[in-house]
């Protein structure tokens, strides 16, 4: 394993914290004329505006994301819990259903018993 623990002799500047940082566009860019004749990029331009005035603003696309989500988070939160609900009643009257007739059951089990005796 030769070179092995040695540093490269240059940094590239992608690695270097000196260097200037410079903020990548968020949308890439095109250029609409690639393998277009000068009439169909005139075209295309005047239909299509400039990539830059179609960017939204991050800031305020984040933001609505959030509320978005929050908003989604908060309807799907509301639907479970009203679906337990839901569950929890049923499953009280199922249980006061079967209670009743175990109730019934043994009684009238305790009334034979009784006139066995």
């Amino acid at each position: 394993m030769q070179g092995a623990g040695k540093r490269p002799t240059k940094v590239p500047d992608r690695y270097n914290p000196s260097a200037s940082y410079r903020t990548p566009s968020i949308l890439p860019t095109f250029d609409l004329s690639l393998n277009m004749s000068d009439n169909e990029s005139s075209t295309a331009r005047s239909i299509s505006p400039p990539i830059e005035d179609c960017q939204p603003d991050l800031r305020s696309l984040l933001l609505q994301f959030h509320t978005d989500s929050k908003k989604q988070f908060k309807e799907s939160q509301r639907q479970c819990q009203n679906s337990f609900l839901d569950l929890k009643k049923d499953m009280t009257v199922d249980l006061k259903k079967d209670m009743t007739e175990i109730n019934t059951n043994l009684l009238s089990i305790l009334e034979s018993t009784s006139k066995r005796i």
